[in-house]
């Protein structure tokens, strides 16, 4: 055992791997400690570039996100902590004037008041020879000599031999541009004969230069300025390091849309990425949005608040992986799977086995980690271990710093496959159920007017560990996607707002009613059809299902009466329940509905034909997609791919495959795609089919769960068990 740790020790050390890193997320407690840490960063690499005797050539900013920066490196310098005679500067941007134009409006007056006046040709401060901005010109041909002396020294700069080029920048509001490169009022933006690689790789090659300023960005700055000089994407592209800071709740829009895009032309900032060095976006609490968090952490939006509300400490711990970093990965059982998304990024982490603490605490001291993964606590020795743990690390902050602690779960449930989510309270809950309890036939004889609630109730205890974080009774959670199962990465509840029609594609006359009902509910405001796939004559239906309904029409309760006892065989008539069974839920869950809602029975023949599809079924499903010709903006929602039911595989690869056909040929409209959960999705399904699918040697699962005498809890985390996980954070120290 000691051998085996000794040797992955060695590993952690002196791994010489390559690691491509993403950009990383910080989180700030407030403006001051944000800027304390950017001019801590300063520090740090003016102290290393003074020890190495090599060149450091740093780029700042203008604005208000920048004052607290510096007021923090004028401290620290004053203070004697900052030696930045070393340090070649460089200013990102500067206005271009009129010949009337108010000098004090220039970036070289900004500098001059909060930075240079107190630097300067002072001891160990800024040698004036090395700090460089772009004149404020008067002219816009003025500007153009200035921009080109500019480039060309700026390019001298981060090309002598050896030089380390970091940049300090903010971002703009909108649309999430670095210094002035927002990039709309280049020619490239709006020539249609580009594709959008071709303007992106423009972008990236843009270089120091004179730009026109577009009305937002002068509106926003105060100013009545046209023209600017502006550093380059292509001098940024060549940055070994760049910190973006953001602090006032405006630049949260352009965070959040830097850090989840492509490297667009679209979104500047997104450009970043494709630096050749590191990206760093050091934000504050009201810019961290539960999208951003999620891609930042590696984790599904449902997890992510409660993992942020569990990150014990104010510091501005990075979240992201560090490969780096000394790591402590444990587990408690051989049985249990080490967590997928800090495996990956650790490869080389020391790993064992054991809920023994003495064996923890020698493993501990000889790693000295800076990260420990760790299962969450489940049992009295899983509890005890942790605690352990813990404590180890309080005592061993002092000599070699704080532990940052990754605390995983070993009961994954259903939380991956969503990016959609609808909270549910206790009229919803009500109605929804009463909705499903229309079908008596069903209720009867299944759980599975059952199922859809303690689905919701336990997504919820799985997505919000601590309940008191979510007013809600339940939780629905869905996957929503372009036509081509693209997800769209968008966690707003009103997501839906601008759509003109639902359409839900029911594989039986109750699917709606199960999977989607908080979705039907959510478009209130938009028309709604519920089309039936199939008619649902083959389950079983009694007479006394039909007169026990008091919802049932009084025309098909006489024909059931005539019928006298028993099981109702005529499949006509059994079609005519369902359907009238159905039609009577989705009222019930459309109650707030504007707009009409309809139910269509499709009555598609492979049904019938031994689950085979034919031409027939695909004809007959395009009919009724034509009928929505006029409609501009749909929204469809079909089961989940690894949706178990035969019928309901069926029912999603023929409506998508149609709807995409129709797409391609109706180029004007815009087709969004929800996928639903129903009881046969994944793990959490009703039936269980032998190797040929065959529905007669179906079990009904909900009673194959009871039988083996699971109830409450433990039949939800039975009902929940999938390759999601999700993770805590936080520091120990």
């Amino acid at each position: 055992m000691r051998q085996r740790i000794a040797f992955t020790i060695l590993s952690i050390f002196f791994s010489t791997q390559c690691y491509a890193l993403p950009p990383t997320l910080h989180l700030s407690t407030d403006k001051q400690r944000l800027a304390h840490e950017a001019a801590r960063i300063l520090q740090q690499e003016a102290e290393q570039a003074r020890a190495s005797q090599y060149p450091l050539v740093v780029m700042v900013p203008t604005g208000s996100t920048a004052i607290p920066f510096y007021e923090q490196i004028v401290r620290l310098h004053q203070e004697q902590q900052l030696d930045l005679s070393h340090v070649t500067l460089f200013n990102m941007d500067e206005y271009v004037g009129t010949p009337n134009a108010d000098e004090q409006l220039s970036y070289n007056a900004f500098m001059k008041q909060h930075l240079y006046q107190h630097v300067v040709d002072k001891p160990r401060g800024l040698v004036k020879s090395k700090v460089h901005i772009p004149s404020f010109s008067r002219s816009v041909k003025e500007a153009e000599l200035a921009a080109q002396s500019y480039r060309n020294t700026l390019d001298k700069a981060i090309h002598e031999p050896g030089a380390r080029f970091i940049v300090f920048g903010g971002i703009g509001a909108s649309p999430a541009h670095i210094a002035f490169n927002d990039l709309t009022t280049e020619k490239f933006y709006s020539n249609k004969r580009l594709s959008d690689a071709k303007k992106t790789e423009k972008a990236l090659s843009l270089p120091t230069r004179l730009v026109s300023l577009d009305t937002q960005t002068s509106q926003t700055n105060q100013v009545d300025f046209t023209h600017a000089i502006t550093v380059g994407m292509a001098e940024l592209m060549q940055a070994d390091r760049i910190i973006i800071m953001a602090n006032t709740p405006s630049k949260r829009a352009s965070v959040e849309n830097t850090f989840l895009s492509e490297p667009t032309y679209k979104v500047p900032a997104s450009l970043l990425s494709k630096s050749k060095g590191t990206v760093e976006f050091w934000i504050t609490p009201e810019l961290n949005t539960l999208a951003l968090a999620s891609k930042a952490l590696g984790i599904e939006p449902a997890t992510t608040r409660a993992s942020l509300l569990d990150m014990r400490t104010a510091s501005t711990q990075t979240v992201v992986p560090d490969p780096q970093k000394r790591v402590l990965m444990v587990r408690f059982d051989e049985n249990q799977e080490w967590p997928t998304y800090w495996n990956t990024h650790y490869p080389h982490s020391l790993k064992i086995t054991t809920t023994d603490a003495q064996e923890i605490q020698a493993v501990y001291q000889q790693t000295q980690p800076a990260l420990v993964v760790l299962p969450l606590a489940h049992n009295e020795n899983t509890r005890t271990a942790i605690s352990k743990i813990e404590s180890i690390a309080a005592e061993q902050a002092l000599k070699w710093g704080k532990t940052l602690i990754a605390q995983y779960d070993t009961e994954p449930g259903l939380l991956s496959r969503y990016n959609y989510w609808i909270a549910l309270d206790d009229e919803q809950q009500t109605r929804f159920e009463n909705a499903r309890n229309q079908h008596v036939s069903q209720v009867r004889r299944t759980a599975f007017a059952d199922i859809p609630k303690i689905k919701s109730q336990s997504l919820l205890k799985l997505s919000q560990p601590h309940h008191k974080q979510i007013s809600a009774k339940g939780l629905e959670g869905y996957f929503v996607s372009d036509i081509h199962g693209n997800a769209l990465n968008q966690f707003d509840p009103a997501l839906f707002t601008d759509k003109d029609k639902l359409v839900v594609i029911a594989p039986h006359p109750d699917d709606a009613e199960i999977g989607a009902a908080g979705l039907i509910d959510r478009f209130a405001h938009t028309p709604t059809e519920v089309w039936t796939v199939t008619q649902g004559h083959h389950i079983a239906i009694s007479v006394d299902d039909v007169i026990d309904n008091p919802n049932m029409s009084e025309a098909l309760v006489t024909q059931a009466i005539a019928l006298k006892r028993g099981l109702i065989e005529d499949p006509n008539l059994k079609s005519a329940i369902r359907h009238e069974e159905t039609s009577n839920a989705v009222s019930l869950l459309a109650q707030r509905h504007q707009h009409p809602h309809q139910v269509k029975p499709l009555a598609l023949p492979f049904y019938d034909n031994h689950y085979q599809v034919s031409s027939d079924d695909r004809s007959k499903l395009m009919q009724e997609i034509d009928t929505l010709a006029d409609v501009n903006n749909i929204v469809i929602a079909v089961p989940f791919e690894d949706d178990e039911h035969i019928a309901h595989r069926i029912a999603r690869e023929i409506a998508l495959e149609q709807f995409q056909s129709w797409g391609e040929s109706h180029p004007e409209h815009t087709l969004t795609i929800v996928a639903y959960s129903t009881p046969w999705t994944g793990r959490y399904r009703l039936y269980d089919y032998n190797n040929a699918g065959d529905t007669a040697d179906a079990i009904i699962g909900a009673e194959r769960l009871q039988g083996k005498g699971l109830a409450g809890n433990a039949l939800w985390e039975e009902l929940n068990r999938a390759s999601a996980q999700r993770y805590q954070l936080y520091q120990v120290g």
